[in-house]
């Protein structure tokens, strides 16, 4: 069973069936619904405000009731947030206060709301990014689905992997872009903002359809999806961004099902195909970007390097925001399981399945690879960030390829170097039996790039020298200051600036 037969067979179609083919759809109508969302303050600055959330990722299923009786008022955006992210059923009165008949109707037309009753249910959940609206899959929470068992073609949540890509994915001008496992096209429709043209692939079409009624909702025309296995569809094509958020979690063969969700036994069957056909797919100087949960962190340079052999060279950065416990992490993979006693067996499954194929760690994390020259040298390396990215870093990353190419190209010798913006020093004393110790430590406050980073206080006084005087690198980089300075430059802590 799929959620397009299950939502056939009870409301008789599917959703978005309009957005089956490469035709606009219902684009005015679409745009003059958006325009009464907006009218109506349904933006991620107002959602979040009204629900007192600090983003809309800490919005959690079972805190729903809550927001529900305990914070909402009775207002057309309350009401608005009860149907599209609560999973709440309104009246057609209250329907036609926070929207105008037409868009009712269009909604009813394009199966987005259903009748529960005398009332109406939203089949997706309608999440605020920045200025775009995504239309997603409710959760197998929602009372349109009873069965429990989450089903193999939803359309994913906007999570943090989302989240964290859309925001960490370089940003500077495209000609092309393309959007490997698009789910919603959120990575794409971000991207069209940076690309003159942007192609998204999903092998589920029930994804790609969810994608073209974003796009047509959120006004962007420069955006195309098709349904296809990864680069299938775009053979012969180069890009200079490719974007990716695969299916990573490790699953068993015997129990793989979940479309968005399943990525072979170690989670890394799509994540592999990636690093073996996306450098080919890459103009020189394009950049790869995907979120994925991370196995055996120690082992993965070594992995890329065996993927991509054969491929132009890279450089690899590996943004790591978080350990991911074993244990809460196959128990949270195992929640779409119906039942107590299904989920306990699929929890057992998965641990003893991790330890036969010798997975030990995990983390949450980003691969961003970028396509150099032919016989340039490639270069890895891996950086700790905030716990969770949620806020723009893509800058930094930019700014850490750069500063690789010029260390590789000896600009740096004539640039001098300051201290990077937004960049504190915090002290702490602590006292010991015998003596006094002080702890320095670099923070960004507000810069998801930028975990605490402990320092001695000998980099504590080079840096407060640099801040003050922006020296030449050349007259800072001895023989013996060189690997620590090239270490703090590639960190993002120093920054290089034109000689003079």
């Amino acid at each position: 069973m799929t959620l397009d037969q299950l939502s056939a067979g009870r409301f008789g179609h599917r959703i978005f069936e309009a957005f089956a083919s490469e035709t606009s759809g219902p684009l005015e109508r679409l745009q003059a619904l958006r325009r009464e969302l907006d009218r109506a303050g349904y933006r991620e600055d107002q959602v979040t405000a009204l629900l007192g959330l600090p983003h809309l990722l800490a919005l959690q299923p079972e805190h729903f009731h809550y927001y529900d009786r305990w914070v909402l008022p009775t207002t057309p955006l309350a009401d608005l947030v009860r149907l599209f992210l609560l999973d709440l059923p309104l009246g057609r009165s209250a329907l036609e206060a926070a929207l105008s008949p037409d868009s009712v109707n269009l909604l009813l037309e394009l199966g987005v709301i259903v009748p529960s009753g005398e009332q109406w249910h939203s089949q997706v959940h309608l999440y605020c990014f920045g200025e775009l609206l995504l239309a997603t899959d409710t959760g197998r929470y929602s009372p349109l689905w009873p069965e429990g068992e989450d089903l193999p073609d939803r359309v994913m949540y906007i999570g943090y992997d989302s989240v964290g890509l859309g925001c960490a994915a370089p940003r500077s001008p495209s000609r092309r872009t393309l959007d490997l496992c698009c789910g919603s096209g959120i990575q794409g429709l971000v991207a069209a903002h940076y690309s003159e043209e942007v192609i998204g692939v999903d092998i589920n079409p029930r994804a790609v359809r969810f994608s073209r009624f974003n796009a047509a909702l959120n006004g962007i025309r420069n955006a195309r999806f098709v349904q296809g296995d990864l680069f299938e569809p775009v053979r012969g094509t180069c890009f200079d961004r490719i974007l990716a958020n695969p299916p990573f979690v490790p699953q068993p063969p015997s129990v793989a099902r979940l479309l968005y969700r399943d990525g072979g036994p170690t989670g890394e069957d799509l994540l592999r195909r990636l690093f073996q056909e996306g450098p080919r797919h890459l103009n020189e100087g394009g950049v790869l970007s995907i979120t994925t949960d991370i196995i055996n962190l120690g082992g993965l340079e070594e992995r890329i390097l065996s993927w991509s052999e054969g491929t132009p060279p890279l450089d690899v950065l590996v943004l790591v925001e978080k350990a991911l416990p074993i244990a809460g992490y196959v128990e949270g993979h195992s929640r779409h399981l119906g039942t107590a006693s299904g989920r306990r067996a699929h929890v057992r499954a998965l641990l003893d399945h991790f330890q036969t194929v010798g997975i030990t760690t995990l983390h949450g994390g980003y691969l961003i690879a970028r396509h150099l020259p032919q016989g340039t040298p490639g270069a890895y390396q891996i950086l700790d960030s905030a716990e969770a990215i949620t806020h723009p870093v893509a800058h930094h990353v930019e700014t850490h390829f750069r500063s690789r190419e010029a260390l590789r190209g000896g600009a740096c010798a004539r640039a001098r170097v300051g201290l990077a913006e937004g960049i504190r020093f915090q002290l702490e004393v602590i006292s010991g039996p015998e003596s006094e110790v002080q702890r320095v430590q670099i923070v960004v406050p507000g810069d998801d790039f930028f975990p605490p980073l402990e320092i001695s206080e000998g980099i504590h006084q080079l840096l407060r020298y640099v801040r003050k005087n922006r020296p030449p690198w050349s007259a800072l980089a001895t023989e013996n200051s060189r690997p620590v300075l090239e270490e703090l430059l590639l960190r993002g802590v120093l920054e290089l600036h034109p000689p003079g």
